[in-house]
């Protein structure tokens, strides 16, 4: 009896001992590697499909906003605005005619009137190409600011709302939100960051009222971080602007000019 389980614990000894040899010299048998294993490469090399493109650790935004005003106005003068805008997209000069008057200012030489007012925008030439209507344009879509006491209106709100505490030469209005700021003037370049309705400073002399609406616009924030910005989603409050006033002969457009 006792041979016989000796002989049985001796087969199982040698059962043991061939697997593990075969473990230990068999390539194709292979065990999970340890975290010691894996190089810092092969992590690296590990993406995931939520992974975002980080904007760089710079672009810190502190500055203030200037939000664009509610436009809630009295009926009146809702009409009068909606009567305007609509002659500004169908170019309808006869309509137009109706809000001039001969006080409307067109710079600050103090030269008005309808006929100053037409020459000034080539009405009278090819009133089809002016560039009023895409001026009057973008004004009425930025919207402005409303006096139901003095029944006046300004506009755009980058002007009639800007701090007067700062230099309106120097401070630009981004007009909208997650506004793309690039590190080139391309916009294949990469994206420092995002402003949102912020009130900027150009970071050079960009010459920015010769420029197009594709062009780009240097800009740089208090944190020190510079960028470029499409001319189209930046206002300057000395730009042109307009006011409408009520008179005894209904609203009339008093002034529209640029500059300063």
């Amino acid at each position: 009896m006792k041979q016989k389980l000796f002989s049985f614990f001796l087969v199982c000894l040698l059962c043991v001992t061939g697997c593990k040899n075969q473990i230990l010299t068999n390539p194709s048998v292979s065990t999970p590697p340890s975290s010691a294993d894996v190089s810092s490469s092969d992590l690296s090399s590990v993406e995931t499909s939520s992974a975002k493109v980080p904007f760089t650790a710079e672009f810190t935004v502190t500055e203030r906003k200037l939000i664009p005003p509610e436009q809630n106005f009295g009926a009146e003068f809702s009409k009068a605005l909606e009567k305007l805008t609509d002659a500004v997209h169908s170019k309808n000069l006869t309509v137009l005619d109706d809000f001039l008057d001969n006080e409307t200012m067109v710079d600050f030489g103090g030269s008005g009137g309808k006929a100053k007012f037409y020459e000034h925008w080539e009405l009278n030439k090819n009133p089809e190409n002016s560039k009023l209507w895409t001026e009057l344009k973008k004004i009425f879509d930025l919207g402005g600011t409303y006096d139901e006491n003095e029944k006046r209106f300004v506009a755009p709100y980058v002007f009639s709302d800007f701090p007067e505490e700062l230099d309106a030469f120097t401070h630009f209005v981004i007009t909208g939100t997650d506004i793309k700021v690039y590190t080139e003037k391309n916009l294949e370049s990469k994206v420092a960051g995002v402003l949102n309705d912020n009130i900027i400073k150009a970071s050079e002399d960009n010459g920015f009222f010769e420029k197009t609406d594709q062009d780009f616009i240097g800009i740089k924030i208090s944190s020190g971080s510079q960028g470029y910005i499409q001319k189209k989603y930046i206002r300057s409050p000395i730009g042109y602007r307009l006011s409408l006033v009520y008179k005894k002969s209904g609203w009339k457009l008093t002034y529209m000019v640029e500059g300063d």
